[in-house]
């Protein structure tokens, strides 16, 4: 095995999946590079030992699903770049980034319809009580409605701050103006 790697360019490759504890021992990683590829799975752990990893580029894949602990960490990585932009990208699991807070998290330009309580909630508290990352959001095709936006609506100011680029595709507004009576929803 190559223990002091720290490198890892594949781009351009014919690469399908990432499987489970993929990158487990390969603790010295900086960059991964798996940028336009075919990958549709990558699974559970696939990165979670990786302290040192600065850059994470899966974008240009062919992921549809985000999978329960696909990002999952067992320590924060405050510096990591993870850009998952230019997939297919339709759901995002409930355990998806546990304990993950990157420093930037680029999921521009799939199709997501909504960014879940369970996936962000902690990452944007974490985020603004530490005073670092960004979620880059543009380009996704996001419903506000009551079922899925209501919190939105009530997350703090400071926070939404860490979203870029969020806009309502049904309302054409954008996060720091949304109200409930935009999204057809009675204050709580």
């Amino acid at each position: 095995m190559l223990y002091k790697l720290e490198q890892l360019i594949l781009y351009y490759n014919a690469i399908r999946i990432i499987p489970d504890h993929a990158f487990g021992l390969h603790t010295k990683l900086k960059e991964i590079n798996l940028s336009f590829n075919m990958i549709h799975y990558v699974g559970s752990f696939a990165f979670e030992n990786l302290l040192a990893l600065r850059v994470l580029n899966l974008r240009y894949n062919k992921l549809f699903v985000l999978n329960n602990y696909a990002f999952a960490v067992e320590q924060v990585n405050p510096n990591l770049l993870l850009d998952l932009s230019n997939n297919y990208i339709i759901f995002v699991s409930e355990e998806t980034f546990r304990n993950q807070v990157p420093k930037l998290l680029n999921i521009s330009n799939n199709h997501l319809q909504s960014l879940s309580k369970s996936n962000f909630e902690n990452m944007l508290k974490t985020m603004t009580t530490e005073s670092y990352g960004m979620i880059v959001t543009k380009g996704n095709r996001f419903l506000c409605t009551c079922e899925n936006s209501a919190w939105w609506v009530i997350l703090p100011y400071v926070s939404k701050q860490y979203i870029k680029g969020f806009v309502c595709s049904d309302l054409n507004i954008n996060l720091m103006n949304v109200t409930f009576k935009d999204i057809r929803c009675k204050e709580n």
